[in-house]
């Protein structure tokens, strides 16, 4: 757990100490902007997707979906999530094959239409 620990290098009159951020925050010794900036970093850290897949999808595909394609024009395209794709398509199997699709082909972008009335664009970054 010591590799987690950020420290600090703290000059005192006789010798240099490391103390923890975490421990000078607490002792509300004043921190500098660098300091701050490593705090944030620290208490941000992010906690693990419940769907890994959505998660590596987000990470590497910009998603663009237009819904009704028949009517509306090309401009009024939205940028979504993996997970609001899930959402749209009510369909699991269908999301499967789709995600499965992108992420093992080889192509730069995708473009799925689904029951005339959502055209999907997964572009890879």
């Amino acid at each position: 757990s010591q590799k987690n620990i950020l420290m600090l290098p703290i000059l005192c009159p006789h010798k240099l100490l490391c103390i923890p951020l975490s421990i000078k925050a607490e002792l509300k010794i004043r921190l500098t902007f660098k300091e701050r900036q490593a705090m944030r970093k620290q208490l941000t850290a992010g906690k693990k997707s419940r769907y890994p897949t959505n998660a590596i999808i987000n990470k590497n595909f910009i998603i663009r979906v237009l819904e009704n394609p028949k009517t509306n024009p090309v401009k009024n395209t939205k940028l979504r999530t993996a997970n609001t794709i899930s959402k749209l398509l009510h369909d699991d199997k269908l999301k499967m094959r789709l995600f499965d699709k992108v992420l093992n082909g080889k192509a730069n972008k995708y473009t799925f239409l689904i029951r005339n009335r959502l055209k999907i664009d997964f572009c890879s970054k």
